[in-house]
This record gives C-alpha cells, sequence and structure tokens, in this order.
C-alpha cells in the first residue's frame, strides 16, 4: 500500500468505500455523480467527503435543518466551529426523501484527517463525533426519530 501522502484523494475515499463495503454484502459503492433520487428514497445514504470532494455532502447539509455548516476555514457543528487540519467529523441526519432512512456524513478539513479516526463506526449512537487527529473530542445527539443506523446505548 502507497504512502497516504501518496495517494490521490480520490483513492483514499475508494479504499475507505471499499473497507466499509467488506463488512456488509448489503452496502452498494457509489460516487457521488452516480447516486439518484430512487437510491435516496431507498436507503440509507453514506456520504464520504467534505462538500469540495463529494457533492451528495453539499446537497444534504444544504438541505438539512441540523446545525452543520461549511466554511472557507473549516466546519460547523452544533455552533462550534472547527479549524484545525486535523479535525473530521461523523454526522448523522434523517433522510430528507425518506425519513425511515437515515444520511450519515464524514468529512474532514484534510483528507489525511479522515482517516485518522478508525473506530468511527463505534460512535454510531451521538448524532455527531467531532475527531481531532483521529481522537473523538466532542459528541452531541439532535431530537431526530429513530432510523436504521441509530442504536441506543445499553
Amino acid at each position: 500500500m502507497a504512502p497516504m501522502k501518496d495517494k490521490s484523494v480520490q483513492q483514499l475515499y475508494e479504499e475507505l468505500a471499499e473497507s466499509i463495503a467488506e463488512d456488509d454484502a448489503r452496502v452498494v459503492v457509489k460516487y457521488d455523480y452516480e447516486v439518484t433520487d430512487v437510491d435516496m428514497e431507498r436507503a440509507s445514504i453514506f456520504c464520504l467527503g467534505a462538500p469540495e470532494y463529494n457533492s451528495q455532502t453539499a446537497k444534504f447539509i444544504g438541505d438539512s435543518d441540523y446545525d452543520v455548516s461549511f466554511t472557507e476555514e473549516g466546519f460547523s457543528v452544533d455552533g462550534i466551529e472547527y479549524n484545525q487540519e486535523g479535525n473530521a467529523a461523523l454526522v448523522n441526519v434523517r433522510n430528507p426523501y425518506n425519513d425511515d432512512y437515515d444520511v450519515t456524513f464524514y468529512f474532514g478539513n484534510s483528507p489525511q484527517a479522515e482517516f485518522k479516526a478508525s473506530y468511527m463506526f463505534f460512535y454510531t449512537m451521538f448524532s455527531y463525533v467531532i475527531f481531532e487527529d483521529g481522537n473523538a473530542i466532542d459528541r452531541g445527539k439532535w431530537e431526530i426519530p429513530k432510523g436504521p443506523l441509530y442504536r441506543e446505548l445499553d
């Protein structure tokens, strides 16, 4: 495997998507431009990458009622700005096309920041988790109805 700095952003996202798909045969991996409205209506969606890398992230975040936005320097979640290069976020919201499903986003201020958070799926019980250099530094829950990606703490 080539060192991360020698890989393109697209290669990094492809590897992450493939590793997620390996764990579940029901997972279908598509490029952002391949996702259709029918896909959105019939499934939970996992969007990898900030808006400059994933048009679906831009579309969903822009259409959502949740407190997530992107700035020139980074991103903001729940009113707090995260502008460090090592910041990444895992954010779960209700799918606006079908509220039986969720949309989960994983994005960061640099592609390398996203690939340091290897335990991101450990945090699926939260609406959002903020990472800095791979470590969770903040988390929270929004009042949203339960969907298929939501899990209660035991």
